[in-house]
């Protein structure tokens, strides 16, 4: 299995994939991104990927991000795969409408490196492409009078391990 420059986004939401797409635009990273609607076209994407039979259809992805509530599998459902596979080092991002704290530690049992709530700001996906290696940080803005800069603290909007 080699990675590949590549993010695998799973979102079931057209809406949510369009904000996300567009963050990761305007973090100014170039990362080929691949997209699956669904929790079971995950598991199969990444079965091919691992496979590595056809790496220009299915390269295996360097970061994912996984929505949790979806049709045919769920993100839990994916990340259970990620924790049976041997020698998995893949950094999974749970973003997610949920503000089920039960649904933030089992996703974070289960190996997810941060759990996110959606919709997630350009400045905190930018932030996690930077931590995980895929792009240095976009030109940060600069605040408004009276704005103030996103806290990424734990504890904020981004929780993670």
């Amino acid at each position: 299995m080699t990675l590949s420059n590549t993010i695998l986004i799973v979102e079931d939401s057209s809406n949510d994939l369009f904000l996300l797409q567009r963050a990761i635009q305007k973090a100014n990273c170039t990362c080929a991104v691949r997209v699956v609607q669904n929790g079971r076209e995950a598991l199969e994407y990444l079965d091919e990927a691992i496979k590595g039979n056809d790496p220009a259809r299915f390269p295996f992805p360097r970061l994912v991000f996984l929505d949790l509530t979806m049709p045919l599998a769920s993100g839990f459902e994916v990340l259970g795969w990620f924790n049976a596979v041997p020698h998995n080092s893949i950094p999974v991002v749970v973003l997610t409408s949920s503000g089920d704290e039960r649904d933030k530690r089992h996703a974070l049992q289960l190996g997810a490196k941060a759990f996110i709530g959606k919709p997630a700001t350009p400045e905190v996906i930018a932030s996690l492409l930077e931590r995980f290696g895929l792009c240095g940080l976009a030109e940060p803005e600069v605040p408004l009078p009276g704005k103030t800069t996103p806290d990424f603290s734990v504890g904020s909007a981004c929780e993670s391990r």
